[in-house]
């Protein structure tokens, strides 16, 4: 049986980060990305979904992850 892996994606404003840790809490391998922020007032800042999901896998892409 392959080994069981937790990923967990923290998917912010300004910065997505991609972790895959053992069930041991050992981190296996990280990355990250920043996805497009719009800005269209002083405070305000908004991401589109797509550029979110870009951006988780580029940061996967990054962190060296394969299947």
């Amino acid at each position: 049986m392959a080994d069981e892996l937790i990923m967990g994606i923290d998917a912010g404003t300004s910065r997505v980060r991609v972790l895959v840790f053992e069930m041991d809490g050992t981190v296996v391998a990280q990355g990250s990305s920043e996805p497009e922020v719009d800005r269209p007032n002083p405070g305000w800042a908004s991401t589109e979904s797509e550029d979110l999901w870009s951006s988780c896998l580029e940061a996967m892409k990054v962190g060296g992850f394969r299947s």
